[in-house]
């Protein structure tokens, strides 16, 4: 016959047991709740500026189509005056000339109309009439060749040669039997819809063009004859043809640059350091070809503010609740009775 003998294990070790448990589960729960926390804010700070950028797109796309339907009124105004016609007709590019320079004056101080060219049908330049400091400047028109392609209304945004951004709207001018005689264009710096869309929105644009596709010389004239004051070596690949900030923040220009997948960028200014969130979108001329980035920036830095103070709080909240929680508990476990060490269980086995 065989005695086995089984002592209790000590219920301090217990309490302690259980209290350990207690205390990391409720860690991880709250370390749970507070990554959960964070990742949500991201996200919804992610879907709060693709939001913007998506409002801010429509929007510029929306004053575009304004701005264009403007121009092609003012060009069918010119197109179907009768003596406008027949000195077009009759290739009287002087008396034409004399004739439109007023009504380019109205445009230009009305709309903000940068230049307006009579074309030949061939595309060759009959007339031109540009605003101070832009003689020139356009080489290619691309527009133009679509209307030309085409033989309907055209417009799109475009470079000059002097590195402005343009909305330019093109229109076949046809005799009274249909028969082509021209193109009539007018132009226009996209430049102050974008301060529009700024003000509007209360968000910040950068509007990039690839450095590829300009010349440094005439770029930096253009920006002379403009007023503008723009740097060609802010960034490496790009130069900022329109801008709501006074310049472009060297936080932007890395995310930009190095390609990176960070959607914040962190910029100094009068106020502090503000927080920024980042979203980009092609840009495309009117042959759809990218010629360069619209970067949208929107300040979240007090969201950002009142987020951390928000987690501030829960974890103080967290860490009030474990300490009565784990002092409740150790309370608890006090109470119940320790067993007495003597006490043995036997049992008989039949050797």
């Amino acid at each position: 016959m065989q005695h086995l003998g089984i002592q209790p294990r000590s219920m301090a070790k217990v309490r302690a047991q259980v209290l350990t448990v207690f205390s990391v589960v409720l860690a991880l729960v709250v370390a749970a709740f507070v990554v959960a926390a964070i990742v949500s804010q991201e996200q919804a700070k992610r879907a709060g500026v693709e939001r913007a950028a998506r409002k801010a797109d429509d929007m510029l796309r929306l004053r575009l189509d304004e701005e264009a339907a403007l121009m092609r009124a003012a060009i069918d105004a010119l197109t179907t005056h009768p003596t406008l016609r027949q000195e077009m007709e009759e290739g009287d590019a002087q008396a034409l000339h004399q004739r439109i320079a007023p009504l380019f004056g109205r445009l230009e101080n009305e709309l903000g109309v940068g230049h307006l060219y009579v074309s030949r049908p061939d595309r060759s330049a009959f007339v031109k009439l540009e605003g101070e400091g832009r003689n020139g400047q356009v080489v290619d028109r691309l527009s133009l060749f679509e209307a030309a392609e085409n033989g309907a209304p055209s417009y799109g945004l475009d470079l000059s040669a002097l590195g402005t951004l343009t909305l330019r709207v093109v229109v076949p001018w046809r005799d009274a039997q249909g028969r082509l005689i021209g193109f009539v264009e007018l132009g226009k710096d996209v430049a102050p819809l974008v301060d529009t869309v700024h003000r509007v929105l209360d968000v910040d644009l950068l509007v990039l063009v690839r450095k590829d596709l300009l010349d440094r010389d005439k770029w930096e004239e253009g920006e002379r004859l403009s007023g503008r004051q723009g740097s060609w070596d802010e960034l490496v690949s790009m130069v900022a043809v329109a801008q709501t900030l006074q310049s472009i923040p060297a936080a932007v220009g890395l995310r930009l640059e190095d390609g990176s997948h960070g959607h914040e960028a962190v910029i100094p200014s009068d106020k502090g350091r503000r927080v920024y969130s980042l979203a980009t979108r092609p840009l495309l001329d009117v042959g759809q070809r990218q010629i360069g980035t619209v970067v949208l920036l929107r300040d979240v830095t007090d969201a950002n503010r009142e987020f951390n103070r928000g987690i501030v709080a829960l974890t103080l909240f967290a860490a009030v609740a474990a300490a009565v929680g784990y002092l409740r508990c150790r309370v608890l476990l006090a109470d119940v009775p320790e067993p007495s060490s003597s006490e043995e269980t036997e049992e008989t086995i039949d050797a």
